[in-house]
């Protein structure tokens, strides 16, 4: 994976999380039912948006490495 496409997928990966917490804002603001259902799903929100900055930071460090790694070769 190069940079380009390393760049495209943490953009993307951004928007899928802005359109997340956006959407737990509103059916916080919306919903009238049990808040215990509205906390279960800032919850699931809050994992998925840490599993996705992990496996972004996780991307990047192996990204890096095999940078590293051919320029080694080729040097």
């Amino acid at each position: 994976m190069k940079r380009k496409e390393f760049v495209s997928l943490a953009l993307t990966m951004l928007v899928l999380l802005l359109s997340m917490l956006t959407g737990y804002v509103l059916l916080s603001f919306v919903y009238v039912g049990s808040p215990f259902l509205v906390g279960l799903v800032g919850l699931g929100v809050l994992v998925v948006s840490v599993f996705l900055v992990v496996y972004l930071v996780k991307l990047r460090k192996l990204i890096d490495e095999v940078d590293e790694d051919e320029n080694k070769t080729q040097g």
